[in-house]
């Protein structure tokens, strides 16, 4: 039978007095007096096994393409495609798989419910697939906030008038749209938030808006796309007025493009920019920009996702995709301003909320 231990000393027992006095007594560090010394320091090895090795690219990736093959998207994602490979570790492929669907819903769809991340399988999308999304469709079960941003690609976008904005305040703009929602939702919302009353003219395509604003048949229309600034430039020589411009990759900064021209932000009155619709013009005025978006799902492991992160900045060098971007004006996004510009296009519950609400007043609106 063992003697049972002795009691705790208590806190101001001889004992412990003695004990913490003892601990007080020895020195800290060393240099605070010549006989002040420290232990030894500890050196610390690595564990055997206990490093991650990062782990290699799939042999085998799959960019799921929201769209058919000989459309817009089919033809980026054949040039993105190659120059993401050229960053990856050699005997790497990535194979194309389009989904059809012009506007990418559906291939958004099998995105979200695609089993557990690995990093073999992203979304090859155009803005359309968003701002589904922002304007709240049934068919859109999907949510971009947890999109992993890869590289995108942005144009410029200008809000061209027949008149200056001081005449445009308290009028209704006749504004061009193809389809809503869709990336015009960016034009009526831009005028909204300039003290407008913007009513849609359905059915104008983008080829054709040049010619109804110089004919009168509209007073303000979204340009972007491939040789917008010569176009812009050309309607400004025949007395039509650049109102607004978008930015560039969603910041709140003019557009390099357009140096001159004011962003939506600066004419906005101050109170505007800091609430919810506003952000949701942000997100809307990104996806009419966007040309496309390369992005992992959420949950793919953070190496993997460094991996490609690395590819992207690699294929944004790529010859024949930098030719094929500066051709059609279109601006890279990787790194950090992909992430910037995901960071905008993910936009918060209470921008979505007040986008729906702005939209479900005005279902007259609705052109397919």
């Amino acid at each position: 039978m063992t003697d049972p231990l002795p009691p705790a000393a208590p806190c101001g027992s001889p004992s412990r007095r003695r004990v913490l006095g003892l601990l007080a007594s020895l020195p800290l560090s060393r240099g605070l007096g010549g006989n002040s010394f420290a232990p030894a320091a500890v050196e610390l090895k690595p564990v055997p096994g206990a490093a991650r090795p990062r782990p290699s690219a799939p042999r085998e990736a799959t960019l799921l393409v929201g769209g058919p093959p000989d459309g817009a998207t089919g033809r980026w994602a054949g040039l993105v495609a190659p120059a993401l490979t050229q960053g990856l570790p050699p005997g790497s492929h990535i194979a194309l798989r389009p989904l059809g669907g012009l506007d990418g819903v559906t291939a958004a769809n099998r995105f979200a419910a695609a089993p557990a991340p690995d990093g073999s399988r992203l979304l090859f999308v155009p803005g359309a697939t968003v701002q589904a999304w922002l304007a709240g469709e049934t068919r859109a079960r999907f949510d971009v906030g947890t999109w992993l941003p890869v590289l995108a690609g942005a144009a410029p976008a200008v809000l061209m008038g027949r008149f200056p904005l001081a005449r445009l305040r308290g009028q209704k703009v006749r504004v061009a749209v193809e389809r809503l929602p869709g990336s015009d939702m960016a034009a009526l919302l831009g005028l909204h938030l300039l003290g407008a009353h913007p009513v849609p003219v359905p059915g104008l395509s983008r080829p054709g808006r040049a010619a109804a604003l110089l004919a009168g048949h509209i007073d303000a229309a979204l340009l972007t796309g491939p040789g917008v600034a010569a176009l812009v430039g050309r309607l400004t020589g025949w007395g039509l007025v650049p109102l607004a411009g978008f930015g560039a990759a969603g910041a709140l900064r003019r557009d390099p493009a357009f140096p001159t021209l004011p962003h939506l932000a600066e004419l906005c009155p101050p109170a505007l920019t800091e609430g919810a619709l506003f952000a949701a013009w942000r997100a809307s005025a990104l996806s009419a920009q966007l040309v496309f978006s390369t992005t992992l799902p959420a949950l793919t492991p953070a190496a993997m996702v460094a991996l490609w992160r690395d590819a992207a900045s690699t294929a944004a060098t790529n010859p024949v995709l930098a030719e094929a971007l500066r051709g059609d004006e279109v601006r890279a996004l990787a790194g950090p301003e992909a992430m910037g510009a995901q960071r905008v296009l993910a936009a918060p519950v209470p921008a979505l909320l007040a986008l729906r609400q702005w939209l479900s007043a005005h279902r007259d609106w609705r052109v397919g």
